[in-house]
């Protein structure tokens, strides 16, 4: 699954960030967070419209990130981090790893299709209330975490040969938008305390540690407090 939840259904409104409506309580009691293995898909789109996945480009792409997202929450906000290894994962609790992730990506699409849209689901707003159910303990128990951060990111980037043919306005589209969703989950219960994603339609530049350090900053700017 390739971020398709990203933005779909949201670009109606200008919200970027859905808290729990204790968040206020229950960010101040979290020590240690677990950042899963990030999802990062970074494309090169070709003239014609083709888009390649990039290894190299997500590899750099998760050194600076997570780079940043240390700076950020242990430095700034005095978290212990702790990151898993995708490899780890796969190896020893694959079947429990698989589903969690799974189950992420089904009710985070389901957070930002409703979540976001005041106008259709209000109560979704007020009353943000998404989990992954209790079961989610089993993953975070592995690192003796109090919470789980989970980050997407999707970054495409076109080569001079699509800018030309864009420039000479021959009727092609991006092929999709950068996009970046971060969500932190309570392990005891498997609750959303906070689900953040980037701004609509902005341009992101993953390997770039100035742009990511930027975006990082921004994406945890509500952080350590509710949205208001």
């Amino acid at each position: 699954m390739i971020m398709a939840f990203a933005l779909t259904g949201c670009a109606a409104t200008g919200g970027t960030t859905l808290t729990a409506p204790d968040y206020a309580r229950r960010r101040p009691q979290l020590r240690t967070v677990a950042v899963m293995p990030m999802k990062l898909n970074l494309f090169q789109v070709q003239a014609g419209g083709n888009a390649e996945l990039i290894d190299e480009w997500r590899d750099k792409a998760q050194e600076l990130l997570s780079a940043a997202v240390t700076k950020r929450l242990e430095e700034e906000e005095g978290l212990n981090l702790v990151f898993a290894e995708q490899d780890y994962l796969l190896q020893y609790y694959q079947p429990l790893w698989r589903k969690y992730r799974a189950l992420f990506e089904t009710v985070t699409g389901a957070a930002m299709r409703h979540g976001f849209d005041v106008t259709a689901f209000p109560s979704k707003v007020s009353g943000f209330d998404y989990t992954l159910g209790p079961g989610a303990a089993e993953l975070a128990k592995l690192f003796n975490a109090d919470a789980l951060l989970f980050v997407y990111g999707t970054d495409n980037t076109s080569t001079a040969g699509r800018k030309w043919v864009a420039a000479a306005n021959l009727g092609l589209v991006d092929y999709g938008y950068d996009s970046m969703i971060m969500a932190l989950i309570d392990a005891e219960t498997g609750d959303y305390l906070w689900l953040k994603r980037s701004a609509p339609f902005e341009n992101l530049n993953l390997r770039s540690a100035t742009d990511v350090e930027r975006t990082v900053e921004w994406m945890f700017a509500d952080f350590s407090a509710p949205a208001p």
